[in-house]
């Protein structure tokens, strides 16, 4: 048995824990639903009281109560436990109950029950052993907090209240019981990272932040369609599929002559918060897609503390692998078989995300460099660092960053030197990629190590270019946040928007021809001093037609600054009000 499956409190018959902090409850819970249906003359109904965190509370009215007046109408409050949920959360969510509760005050609360038959002028609160140290807080609390009620009575049943003096006064066996529910019931906190989470010294995490589920939808969101795949049925973890609605629509020629760009994406959190199915990410994944008109993967993967690293990166390889096995056509998954050109495979992440997708790609070159090539690699504010830049930051700045990879990676040797966070003290020779893209936020106190990522790739004689972009009086990861910013539309626009990898075995399209044709005669039609508005790019691989006499064109061109790179070359022209990417394999 793993130490951590190791009882650490064993109270047979009722329950015992163990030292990873499970608790396995000895007597089964059974559910008794409310009931409409008098029992004993009384009715009952369930009505939630923090939708954010669910939990919820059941009402009992006298049956003649919903006619005329009799009895008492009675709230029985359901909350959170430990050891999964310590101390204080019992009293948080108790409290969110009697909050809840007094919205009825003036006869306009959700339930109509309490506002038609509560009186607020003769308010009980009770509850017995546990529930009545509870009950003892919350009338505390009511008179610090809401003077504006006032309790008429408070009946207190078997109250769960002790202390060392009476312990001392026990024998040992009853000393050590009484101790041990305790230090179950209230856990001594290990980090605290209000108001994302906190990380108890048994191990358990309690997410500050309410973790939505947004389902998939076969209804198109912004022209784009989603659904949900079991990647690791043995881990039971899946991944969110992304298409544009119109693809559905095409026919079986169209499918096979126009395969989409296959996107392949991981989300940010610190390895601790954040899923692949969080509105955030639901939204992010939906406007990328219909703004590139690509296939996109979200994949979703076991997080810290529950899950250290290398646990993450590990469900991540699990669900590039289930990718991978849809590039014969053969795949479990019919939209990924019709729909997805694996010569053209993209991967991103934000923050943590970003570093798995590092990581992935890596490993693809490694594992899979003779199957698949990635066209792409974008990383947007990625989560590396290392004590040098740790050193240069402010203790609590400090602090905070060390204490963040301790919870991801507890059983680290190395601690932030080690490769999966120090990705730029790392190899980086094995990456195989077409491009990659790095973009940083001027106040991100990553950005200095996501430039020197960069720089180091160019230095590791990475055939591919790489190109950083930087965000002014932006901080990490701003454009999840605040999806609706203007800046964060134009890194979206400027990571995936604008860009279109365009292939066509080698051979240049006539239209895509004509295009570029276009775009250069206006500009060779400028006069030399009118104001330039565009800086445009041109990427060709190394034999294509065309290249050379672009090339020698622009190098005529006044104004015109052009710069060679291994695949390609850009030229700028004058400001960079308009950015424009032309790609062309």
């Amino acid at each position: 048995m793993d130490s951590d499956q190791e009882l650490a409190y064993d109270y047979s018959p009722r329950f015992r824990v163990y030292k990873n902090g499970q608790i396995q409850r000895l007597v089964a819970e059974t559910f008794v639903p409310p009931s409409l249906t008098p029992q004993n003359g009384v009715v009952s109904k369930d009505a939630v009281y923090s939708p954010e965190k669910n939990p919820s509370l059941r009402i009992y009215l006298p049956h003649q109560t919903l006619e005329t007046t009799a009895g008492c109408i009675a709230f029985s409050v359901d909350y959170r436990r430990s050891p999964e949920h310590p101390i204080p959360i019992p009293y948080e969510d108790s409290w969110d109950a009697v909050k809840w509760i007094l919205t009825h005050i003036a006869g306009s609360g959700p339930e109509d029950w309490v506002n038609d038959h509560a009186d607020f002028r003769r308010v009980f609160v009770a509850g017995d052993s546990a529930g009545a140290n509870i009950a003892h807080h919350m009338g505390i609390r009511a008179g610090e907090e809401n003077g504006s009620f006032k309790i008429s009575g408070m009946t207190l049943f078997h109250p769960f209240f002790f202390s060392k003096a009476i312990l001392e006064e026990q024998e040992d066996g009853v000393r050590r019981y009484m101790e041990g529910i305790w230090e179950i019931a209230y856990q001594e906190l290990a980090y605290e990272y209000s108001p994302r989470f906190r990380i108890y010294k048994n191990g358990q995490i309690q997410r500050l932040v309410a973790e939505t589920f947004v389902p998939p939808s076969l209804t198109p969101q912004n022209g784009v369609v989603s659904k949900d795949a079991v990647y690791s049925p043995e881990k039971n973890l899946s991944l969110r599929i992304y298409l544009p609605h119109q693809t559905l629509e095409t026919s079986e020629a169209t499918k096979k002559k126009k395969k989409l760009p296959l996107l392949i994406y991981f989300h940010g959190g610190a390895f601790i918060m954040e899923t692949a199915f969080s509105p955030a990410y639901n939204t992010f994944l939906t406007s990328t897609v219909s703004a590139a008109g690509c296939i996109a993967f979200s994949v979703n993967y076991r997080r810290a503390p529950d899950h250290p690293i290398p646990i993450p990166y590990e469900d991540s390889w699990d669900a590039v692998k289930w990718i991978l096995t849809h590039i014969a056509g053969s795949g479990p998954e019919d939209w990924v078989n019709d729909h997805a050109d694996f010569r053209r495979v993209f991967v991103a992440g934000d923050s943590a995300g970003a570093n798995i997708a590092h990581h992935m790609a890596i490993r693809a070159g490694e594992e899979n460099g003779s199957i698949i090539k990635i066209s792409g690699l974008t990383l947007f504010h990625p989560f590396f660092f290392s004590r040098a830049i740790l050193e240069e930051q402010e203790d609590g700045v400090r602090r905070n960053m060390e204490g963040i990879w301790e919870i991801a990676c507890p059983n680290s040797e190395k601690g932030v030197e080690d490769p999966w966070i120090n990705v730029v003290g790392s190899d980086l020779s094995g990456l195989e990629c077409g491009r990659v893209l790095v973009m940083v936020a001027r106040k991100d106190v990553l950005a200095r190590e996501g430039r020197v990522y960069a720089e180091k790739l160019e230095e590791s004689g990475l055939e591919g270019r790489v190109e950083v972009v930087e965000t002014e009086d932006e901080d990490h990861v701003f454009h999840i946040r605040n999806p609706d910013s203007d800046n964060a539309r134009l890194l979206v626009q400027r990571s995936l928007g604008v860009r279109r990898y365009v292939s066509y075995d080698g051979v240049t399209s006539p239209c895509l021809l004509l295009f570029f044709v276009f775009i250069f005669s206006a500009f060779c039609s400028l006069p030399s001093s009118s104001p330039s508005l565009l800086r445009i790019h041109f990427f060709f691989t190394k034999n294509n037609s065309i290249s050379s006499h672009l090339r020698s064109s622009f190098q005529k061109k006044d104004g015109g600054a052009l710069s060679q790179s291994r695949r390609g070359f850009h030229v700028e022209l004058g400001a960079r009000e308009k950015d424009v990417s032309l790609f062309l394999h």
